[in-house]
C-alpha cells in the first residue's frame, strides 16, 4: 500500500500542529503500529529532530525485529519499566475518520 498525497498531508499538518504547540516536548514518541503510515510519520518528526524511541505492535511475528530501523515491542514490554510521559501515535488509516481530535 502507497500513501497517497492527501494522506500525507494530513499526517504532516496533525504533527506539525502538535509540534508547533510542544507536546513531543521531553517525551519520548512511539509509534504503534508498523504501517506504511509510519514512515510518513517517522519522516515528519524527523524534519523537527524527533527520533522514535520504538514501534510497539500487536503481531507476534513483528516484535523483536525492526521497523524502519528501530525495535518492535508488545505494548506491555515496552511500558512495563517506563517512567516517563510517552506519547503513542497510532498509524492507521483510522485517522482519516478521527483527526479532528488527534492531539
Amino acid at each position: 500500500m502507497i500513501v497517497g498525497n492527501e494522506d500525507s498531508r494530513i499526517i504532516e499538518e496533525t504533527l506539525n500542529s502538535g509540534i508547533a504547540r510542544g507536546i513531543f516536548k521531553n517525551r519520548s514518541v512511539v509509534i504503534f503500529g508498523c504501517t506504511p503510515y509510519a514512515r510518513n510519520i517517522r519522516d515528519c518528526l524527523r524534519k523537527h529532530g524527533i527520533e522514535l524511541d520504538a514501534f510497539i505492535d500487536n503481531n507476534l511475528r513483528k516484535v523483536g525485529a525492526e521497523c524502519l530501523g528501530v525495535r518492535v515491542f508488545k505494548l506491555e514490554d515496552y511500558f512495563k519499566d517506563k517512567n516517563r510521559e510517552v506519547i503513542v501515535i497510532i498509524a492507521s488509516k483510522l485517522f482519516k475518520t478521527t483527526k479532528d481530535i488527534i492531539m
